[in-house]
């Protein structure tokens, strides 16, 4: 596992980030798409269904919420939140060889104008996830940092993941999610593997979403950081749920677990 380190990393230069092209092997994140869950087979196993349900309702909310910001306000919150990490006012924790993808940055205002404004920031590296974010929210009448968000997940072991959040720069989750399901705490041996893996379905469902770039580990993952980084106020949900479900949780996705579950 990489080692974590806290940092102030480089930024780049802000670029519009509508038609980012993906590394090798990933889909493309979406959040302005509405939910793509299709529906599922009833012999798929509840905690898939309870994952996917999960970040579906996350992504509804997103969009029903909040608007894609211009491309000012993008650069304006992106030299904020730069200042800040430079300064050490706002921590962040990236494993050795990560960075910020300002490129991607993209802020979003509440739609309704009574709310915060978000800037979600992708991390990048060799081993992280796509799904690895920072995300900052700002009051939206005096521009201040309300609060920080940030989420690595990197690869382990046996096609695990290793999910870390960090609430305001103070660790709030540490966990290992495995290719079928489970999640145990680091240093924590796993457990015996779900009666559900027996005909196969996990090992189907990982071959089908590893052309997608998401391993079933990521998606565990993000659904757990979920539960552990609630720091939006009323009715928006969880900050990550709403900047990384987006694009995890389509008709895709969704079409991988079905034909998994026909062996």
């Amino acid at each position: 596992m990489a080692t974590v380190l806290v940092t102030a990393v480089a930024f780049g230069s802000v670029g519009h980030s509508a038609s980012a092209t993906p590394r090798t092997g990933e889909a493309p994140v979406s959040q302005d798409s509405g939910p793509g869950l299709m529906s599922l087979p009833g012999d798929v196993p509840g905690e898939v269904k309870a994952t996917l349900g999960k970040l579906e309702k996350s992504s509804q909310v997103f969009s029903e919420t909040f608007s894609k910001g211009d491309l000012s306000l993008t650069e304006r919150l992106t030299e904020h939140v730069r200042r800040a990490v430079e300064s050490g006012t706002i921590t962040t924790h990236l494993p050795s060889g990560a960075k910020f993808d300002v490129a991607s940055a993209t802020a979003y205002t509440p739609k309704n104008g009574d709310g915060p404004s978000i800037l979600r920031l992708p991390l990048a590296g060799t081993n992280l996830a796509r799904a690895s974010v920072l995300g900052v929210t700002f009051d939206s009448r005096t521009g201040a940092v309300v609060a920080t968000t940030e989420m690595v997940i990197s690869g382990a072991e046996n096609n695990s993941a290793h999910v870390t959040v960090w609430n305001n720069g103070v660790l709030s989750l540490n966990k290992i999610a495995s290719s079928d399901g489970q999640v145990r705490d680091t240093g924590v041996v796993p457990a015996t593997t779900l009666s559900a893996a027996s005909d196969g379905f996990w090992e189907r469902l990982n071959d089908c979403l590893a052309g997608l770039g998401i391993p079933w580990a990521v998606v565990t993952a993000i659904a757990v950081a979920c539960s552990a980084a609630c720091v939006i106020s009323a009715g928006t949900g969880c900050l990550l749920c709403i900047l990384a479900a987006a694009g995890v949780t389509q008709a895709n996705i969704a079409g991988c677990v079905a034909e998994a579950s026909q062996g």
